[in-house]
């Protein structure tokens, strides 16, 4: 009987262990708890603890987060997106044993800032997931690439903005990043157009050459552009004196945009104008009329051409007539009435001078035939002075007469005294000294008639009567 009993709370046993129960916890939930025997005293059961779920691990946040921004991006809640993929980026960088997370966080809230043109806080992010990738994947994996070429897209729109903001040094240095990123012809070129706008030549220059050796295809482009800033720094040249520089310049510009070469050779045509004119300033004539005949060849058409040649004509003049070549400075003068006709009044007057001037010399010396003739010249030379340069033959006939009278030579006193008064009616020391010729001659009659003619129209003046 006892070996049957002791079978069956066995049995009961296992029972209860497989359904987690122990006899006498069996018991208490059919009956309440198992009262003590008056031999065993009841012991207390410890109170069990609940156990709380298990806290969610790093990588189980961090894809949680994750998820929410690319849904959030997605959907183009760009602010959300950014707040999801702030919440990440920390979780990510827990994460040790994979740098994926890291990158893929990173790229996501550079997007999202790059969404909102956040550019510079989407910048080193870009950064931070490329040089990772640089060092897991390698420069040349494809998703390294990929992520260069973004952070290059991102430059490019900045510099893009910034030069529309005014900010040029600040364009021109995302350009420099862009293209140490990928060199390509349009990002030179463009780093190349600022650099010009800035006054950095030899800079822009450079960029020029590059993008025409980067993209041979269009290289006539970039050389067009490289002709252009050579055009415009040997305008300035020009403005400032450096005709020499400024022709290089301009030869360099011909050189690179064939088809616009005439144009070139206009500018360099008005660059020997300009040379020519210093050249004359300088009285370095000889050289100026080089100058100018290498203008007349580059520009046969140039108007400006003839005129420079009459300023150098007059400028010559001028200092002929200083040094007393009279015969040298008429024919320049001359010259330059026929060169520059809409200016031939002013080169009139001035070879009206250089004739009374050298008539006066020959006066000096005695040779008042010649004198009479250039005093002649000078009047038909300069017809808007006509009257006051009548007035001036006058008293060179006058002069021509009192010589004569002094030679003892009447008859030629008188026919220089009768010009004068021709010349000049209202000439009363002409009356007067003709009235003492024609008394030496014995001619009173004719003598008392000027005499008379001479008190009329002076009073002082001193008569043989």
């Amino acid at each position: 009987m006892k070996c049957a009993q002791t079978s069956f709370l066995l049995s009961l046993f296992l029972v209860a262990a497989l359904l987690g129960k122990t006899p006498a916890q069996e018991k208490y939930s059919k009956g309440g708890p198992p009262k003590p025997s008056k031999t065993t005293p009841a012991k207390a059961t410890p109170a069990v603890k609940p156990v709380p779920p298990a806290a969610a691990s790093p990588l189980k946040q961090w894809e949680e987060a994750f998820e929410k921004g690319k849904t959030a991006f997605d959907k183009g809640d760009y602010r959300q997106a950014q707040e999801q993929f702030r919440t990440a980026l920390p979780l990510a960088e827990h994460i040790k044993n994979s740098p994926q997370p890291l990158i893929q966080t990173s790229l996501g809230l550079g997007n999202a800032y790059a969404a909102q043109e956040k550019l510079t806080e989407a910048e080193p992010l870009y950064r931070q997931a490329w040089e990772t990738q640089q060092k897991t994947l390698g420069n040349d994996h494809a998703d390294t690439q990929k992520t260069a070429r973004r952070l290059e897209q991102l430059y490019l729109r900045r510099a893009t903005i910034r030069v529309t903001e005014g900010h040029r040094p600040e364009a021109i240095q995302d350009y420099s990043r862009a293209a140490e990123l990928f060199p390509e012809a349009g990002t030179y070129g463009n780093r190349g157009d600022l650099k010009a706008a800035g006054g950095d030549d030899e800079g822009a220059l450079q960029d020029y050459r590059k993008a025409a050796e980067l993209d041979p295809a269009n290289a006539v482009f970039f050389q067009s552009k490289q002709a252009g800033l050579f055009a415009a720094r040997g305008r300035r040249k020009n403005n400032n004196g450096d005709f020499i520089g400024a022709l290089a310049d301009l030869k360099q510009a011909a050189r690179l945009d064939p088809p616009s070469a005439p144009v070139y050779a206009d500018l360099e045509s008005e660059v020997y104008l300009n040379q020519a004119t210093l050249e004359i300033n300088q009285g370095n004539f000889e050289a100026a009329f080089q100058t100018l005949n290498q203008a007349l060849k580059l520009n046969p058409n140039n108007s400006r051409i003839p005129l420079g040649l009459a300023a150098l004509h007059e400028n010559r003049g001028v200092v002929n007539t200083n040094n007393g070549d009279h015969a040298a400075a008429i024919t320049d003068f001359s010259r330059a009435r026929e060169l520059d006709p809409a200016h031939a009044e002013r080169y009139q007057s001035k070879l009206a001078t250089v004739y009374f001037n050298r008539g006066t010399t020959r006066a000096n010396n005695s040779d008042f035939d010649a004198a009479l003739a250039d005093f002649r010249q000078a009047v038909e030379a300069d017809p808007p002075h006509r009257s006051a340069n009548l007035l001036k033959l006058a008293e060179m006939y006058y002069s021509s007469g009192i010589y004569r009278a002094n030679q003892n030579d009447q008859e030629r006193a008188i026919a220089d005294f009768s010009k004068a008064i021709e010349t000049n009616p209202n000439f009363a020391a002409a009356y007067a000294r003709r009235a003492f010729a024609y008394k030496q001659k014995n001619r009173l009659k004719e003598a008392q008639a000027d005499a008379k003619k001479a008190k009329e129209l002076d009073s002082s003046v001193q008569t043989p009567f």
